[in-house]
């Protein structure tokens, strides 16, 4: 059980890194129109957004469960978060 949550958390970390890679290599133009907002992202596609960091998270949990979601502010501090029940 341990090492299958180990593997787990390794394919979730790969996911998201490549999340964040894409996210970063989007235009300025692109993170321009969710200035000040919240961004979920996932599949390298940008599935929702929200000025309240909070109320995302809580969508994104609802429509797609256990599966990893970056959740990152679009502009500013480099903090990433993602979203996954797994990891407890």
């Amino acid at each position: 059980e341990s090492a299958l949550r180990h593997y787990r958390f390794q394919l979730q970390r790969k996911k998201i890194n490549s999340e964040i890679e894409w996210w970063r290599s989007t235009s300025i133009e692109v993170r321009a129109i969710y200035q000040r907002k919240f961004v979920a992202i996932h599949n390298k596609e940008i599935i929702d957004h929200d000025f309240d960091e909070e109320k995302l998270r809580n969508r994104v949990r609802k429509k797609f469960g256990k599966t990893v979601v970056l959740i990152t502010p679009a502009e500013g501090r480099r903090e990433f978060k993602f979203v996954s029940t797994y990891l407890a």
